[in-house]
């Protein structure tokens, strides 16, 4: 079960959530449902970091559900970078930018009308997208893990 350590925040998100436990599959499912619930302004650019294999996917796999509300089969978008979810009257973008190595090929890869076209925006390994997304509604998402535990922090930008 997530126990939620919430911080009350006047922002594009009302409530940020403090070193979550993550025990399984249902919590991440959750706190990707309570991020969602929990934006009060759109757009917004949820920035994930975290090692390898830390769940990151798995989290965006569970925001683009909330928000799309469909069950789409959501990727890791590693190779091809960017996966575009469709909903009824409603997209995400999905960034993985694990192999970009210039801020460059971000034009190339649509972020500007993404940032003007789209409600939601998922960006795994943001570092290189920072000088784009600076000005915009940013909501950050980190996980760790060790060997007894994955958390996940969540706050504004």
């Amino acid at each position: 079960m997530v126990v939620l350590n919430k911080i009350a925040k006047e922002t594009i998100f009302s409530v940020q959530y403090d070193n979550i436990t993550l025990n399984n599959l249902s919590d991440t499912e959750r706190l990707g449902k309570n991020i969602i619930s929990g934006i009060t302004t759109f757009p917004t650019v949820v920035a994930l970091t975290g090692p390898l294999g830390s769940g990151k996917t798995t989290l965006c796999k569970y925001l683009t559900h909330a928000y799309l509300n469909v069950d789409v089969s959501v990727v890791s978008p590693t190779f091809n970078i960017l996966n575009i979810y469709t909903g009824k009257d409603k997209k995400v973008y999905h960034y993985d930018l694990y192999r970009v190595n210039n801020a460059l090929d971000l034009i190339e890869l649509g972020i500007e009308e993404a940032l003007q076209g789209c409600k939601l925006i998922l960006i795994e390994w943001p570092s290189m997208a920072m000088q784009y997304i600076k000005n915009t509604n940013v909501l950050f998402v980190e996980i760790t893990t060790t060997n007894i535990a994955r958390t996940a922090s969540v706050r504004t930008g």
